[in-house]
């Protein structure tokens, strides 16, 4: 049996399955990975696992968009949780890591914030974000500017 190079699918035993482009026998380019407990992800690939930029859904309806490393969530990138929280900002090792916003509509709030490890470190008025001498401008416009992008990507 050869290497699976170009376009293909497999099927594996456990319910997973692949549709997108292989070389030299991995899991390589973009394609749809269907986990066997619901969750699809469909985007790039490098060497079997996550890279570059995709969109993770699971059955309970949260979504995140955005980049990943080493199948990690890493760089910017947006989590919808099932109650339509939202959080759009910086991840690392998937875990929220440095400028955020995150918006909950049931309380009709946006809050922008700093981020370490998961953790929110403080909230950041967003007056002073909007101010081209703050540090985290540059952050507050990459990451409103993500947000725009996903909304028209999906039609929102």
């Amino acid at each position: 049996m050869g290497k699976k190079e170009g376009e293909g699918e497999y099927n594996w035993s456990n319910g997973c399955k692949y549709v997108g482009n292989w070389f030299d026998n991995k899991i390589n380019g973009k394609g749809i990975y269907y986990y066997n407990d619901g969750r699809i992800y469909e985007g790039e690939f490098v060497d079997n696992v996550k890279d570059g930029k995709g969109k993770m859904s699971w059955k309970d309806g949260r979504i995140y968009y955005g980049y990943f490393k080493n199948d990690k969530k890493n760089g910017i990138g947006m989590y919808i949780w099932s109650d339509k929280r939202v959080y759009v900002g910086f991840w690392k090792d998937n875990k929220q890591d440095g400028f955020g916003k995150y918006i909950n509509p049931k309380e009709n709030s946006i809050k922008y914030g700093y981020w370490e490890n998961g953790k929110k470190k403080e909230w950041l008025n967003e007056d002073d974000l909007i101010n081209n001498d703050n540090e985290y401008h540059e952050s507050y416009e990459n990451v409103n500017n993500f947000e725009n992008e996903f909304k028209e990507s999906n039609n929102l």
